[in-house]
């Protein structure tokens, strides 16, 4: 029993490494977060000019950073208009790459290149002679995580919850949530009819690859959902919690998939790339969005004995 538990780690370990350092690289910006940096001012320089005076650090009388800002209506025109506009910022991202940006993809396609001539086949073989009850119940708990189904539920209970208690951040989790869950899975689709790569469960090998021939095994959709959800979440919460139940769920689900011979261990580190950059793309897109709408609405602030009028860009 504790080889098959290390051996499952390792394949845990395995599909999860190079999203977890996705996560480190880009902890709030999304796909290209260099030139998104670049785009906007830091916000407490930012705060300051808004305010029309220099304001101190930690001043209370200083308007909640564009982060705080209130997210729009679920059943509104205007979250109709932002998925289009979600849909082409993650379409066209790749024009706002810098060359760090395209250097950690190299090394991440070099990585993916690695696994797919020498180690998935061996992670898949390790996976199939180890086999048993407890971890077949587990994985199959985990696995729907990275389905719509469980998804979008999870995500409406996050836009509830905001709407009764007031919490715009939980609002506005779910609203990027639902925008990753339809955005991020028709990328991975594009990539599957053109790689045409064949399952692990055909037995024809992991360099059975058919271009648009029907075969869908790269990458992974599973994993590129669950990711997805996990970058989401984390960048609205970026504590070390959050990243892990929400990465290591992830992680269990990608584990799920090359455990019941779905996939390879390339297709969901693949999907995993897929999923935390479109997810985190996503927030960085709206924050911004949401910070614009919120200029000109005015904030009262009292500093001492003395009230002042904050705007709130």
């Amino acid at each position: 029993m504790g080889t098959r538990l290390l051996i499952l780690f390792n394949v845990f370990v395995a599909a999860g490494w190079s999203t977890a350092a996705l996560a480190q690289e880009f902890p709030q910006g999304g796909i290209a977060p260099s030139s998104l940096a670049r785009q906007a001012p830091a916000r407490d320089s930012f705060d300051r000019v808004a305010n029309g005076v220099a304001a101190a650090p930690g001043d209370a009388s200083q308007p909640e950073s564009p982060r705080g800002a209130e997210p729009e209506r679920f059943f509104s025109i205007d979250y109709a208009k932002d998925l289009f506009a979600d849909a082409f910022g993650v379409a066209t991202a790749p024009a706002r790459w810098d060359a760090h940006d395209w250097r950690f993809l190299g090394y991440y396609a070099l990585g993916l290149a690695v696994s797919i001539a020498a180690v998935d086949k061996p992670v898949r073989d390790l996976a199939q002679r180890n086999q048993n009850d407890t971890t077949d119940n587990v994985l199959s708990a985990v696995e729907p995580f990275g389905q719509k189904r469980y998804t979008l539920p999870l995500m409406a209970s996050f836009y509830v919850y905001g709407h009764f208690a007031n919490d715009d951040e939980a609002r506005a989790t779910a609203l990027d949530g639902i925008a990753a869950s339809f955005i991020a899975n028709p990328v991975t689709s594009v990539f599957k009819g053109l790689s045409g790569r064949a399952r692990p469960n055909t037995g024809l090998g992991p360099h059975h690859w058919r271009p648009l021939q029907g075969d869908q095994s790269f990458p992974s959709g599973h994993a590129t959902q669950a990711f997805a959800m996990a970058g989401v979440i984390t960048a609205h919460y970026p504590t070390p919690m959050a990243e892990w139940l929400c990465y290591g769920t992830a992680g269990l689900v990608a584990t799920a998939r090359i455990y019941h011979d779905a996939h390879w261990l390339s297709d969901v580190a693949a999907g995993g790339l897929v999923g935390t950059a479109v997810g985190k793309e996503i927030v960085s897109i709206n924050e911004g969005r949401r910070s614009r709408r919120s200029a000109l609405v005015p904030t009262v602030g009292g500093d001492g004995g003395e009230m002042t009028l904050n705007w709130a860009f």
